[in-house]
């Protein structure tokens, strides 16, 4: 008579929880700086914190992590079109993805981020590094940045997936526009105002009534730049968005050609 059993249980019974307990010891040896625990424990859904802990290991449905096991395959990102599509470039990297970055209220710099794995993509939502003054107000600071980092990357990858299944051009317009409403969603939705006190408008501050704001931000490529132009009115609402790419190699002087390139894109 042939027996199977569990070697994980003393009772050699097998459950799905003792199968995830064993994972779980495998993935803190081989993950051992990466804070999975603190992940599970921030106040988000558990959709998104599943997300992040796909990017941190590295197992999203990249174009480029399809090649491994599918073989030859166009790898170029569905988004920008010219890289190969890389946990890091579509996150952090691609000219499609900083724009949204900038685009959100509190103007995201992905480019200034110290990143270079995976791992680090996750380490931004599990502990944003954030230098503040008032150690009183680290904890919800943090909290918000949390909340702020997870929706932006989860935004990206919703675009991604809509430009890769639907063939249809993607406009970043109304998703920064709805970005607000979502990150007030899930700060009401997990903190109360006693334990955390958002502070949106010291980010962005809207314009006078009848005026336009422009927030202007120059995208790095290789030997390229991108022009990105976002628009408010008074009520704060993104009016339009526009972006533009040249042949600059040098970042200063793309910063240069920025502020007059604004002014030119709403008049054509």
């Amino acid at each position: 008579m042939l027996l199977t059993i569990w070697i994980k249980d003393p009772k050699g019974h097998f459950s799905v929880k003792s199968a995830y307990k064993t994972n779980q010891e495998v993935g803190v040896v081989v993950n051992s700086y990466v804070k999975w625990a603190d992940l599970w424990k921030l106040k988000m859904s558990e959709r998104v914190k599943m997300l992040i802990w796909r990017i941190g290991l590295n197992i999203i449905h990249t174009k480029k992590n399809f090649a491994v096991r599918l073989g030859d395959i166009d790898i170029r990102c569905p988004l920008c079109k010219v890289e190969e599509e890389s946990t890091i470039h579509l996150f952090c990297l691609c000219l499609v993805s900083r724009a949204i970055c900038f685009g959100v209220p509190w103007e995201l710099h992905s480019d200034a981020l110290s990143v270079s794995n995976a791992e680090e993509v996750a380490m931004l939502v599990i502990d944003p590094p954030i230098s503040i003054s008032c150690p009183s107000e680290l904890k919800s600071l943090k909290v918000q940045a949390s909340i702020q980092i997870t929706l932006t990357l989860d935004c990206i990858w919703h675009l991604r997936n809509q430009a890769e299944h639907s063939r249809r051009p993607v406009s970043i317009l109304p998703i920064v526009n709805n970005f607000e409403s979502k990150i007030m969603e899930q700060v009401q939705a997990f903190t109360s105002s006693r334990d955390l006190n958002v502070r949106v408008a010291q980010i962005w501050s809207k314009p006078n009534r009848g005026y336009v704001k422009l927030n202007v931000d120059v995208v790095m490529g290789n030997n390229s730049a991108a022009l990105v132009v976002v628009a408010r009115g008074e009520d704060g609402e993104v009016v339009k968005a526009w972006t533009k790419l040249f042949q600059l190699g040098d970042p200063l002087v793309a910063e240069a050609s920025a502020v007059p390139l604004a002014f030119q894109l709403p008049k054509d």
